[in-house]
């Protein structure tokens, strides 16, 4: 079981789309971290004000700092996390389309911790036994989408009403 080899650029493609719209959504929501950030510091200045103004006691000012410090550790820690160790999507997109072009060679190849991660992925639902045959119920949706563009050629009708009949 291999994609049509005509069919990975157009997986590279649909990776790269989905890979710059996490990245889009990542982005958004980093910036909605470093406004909350910014709201933080911004209520733990207006708080020490009122503590320098005698507006609030020092227990009400640190028991306010405390909870504002760590509502923005929180947040900046998020932030931080959005993309740490992200990988480079060219890089993933070339071992995939490597993988998924040579199965059985990969497969040869891996060591098993990487073996079972790739039944994981080429077969989700596990294999079967039903004490005969080995069998899967569910084939990787990756591999379903990606087989459904080569099997278009096959929908074709042949072009009858000359002779000899054309292939579709």
């Amino acid at each position: 079981m291999q994609p049509d080899p005509r069919v990975l650029p157009l997986f590279a493609e649909i990776v790269r789309d989905l890979w710059t719209e996490e990245r889009s959504l990542e982005d958004a929501e980093a910036r909605q971290l470093a406004r909350r950030i910014e709201d933080r510091e911004k209520v733990r200045e207006r708080l020490l004000n009122a503590l320098l103004r005698g507006a609030v006691d020092d227990e009400t000012y640190r028991q306010h700092d405390e909870k504002l410090r760590k509502e923005t550790a929180e947040a900046e820690s998020q932030r931080i996390g959005i993309r740490s160790d992200e990988p480079d999507v060219e890089v993933v997109i070339a071992f995939a389309a490597e993988v998924m072009s040579d199965l059985a060679g990969y497969w040869n190849r891996a060591e098993p911790s990487a073996k079972t991660a790739l039944q994981r992925v080429v077969y989700p639902g596990g294999l079967t036994f039903d004490g005969e045959r080995l069998g899967t119920a569910v084939t990787s949706p990756v591999f379903s989408y990606l087989q459904g563009f080569t099997d278009q050629k096959n929908k074709l009708a042949a072009l009858t009403g000359f002779e000899p009949v054309s292939p579709p």
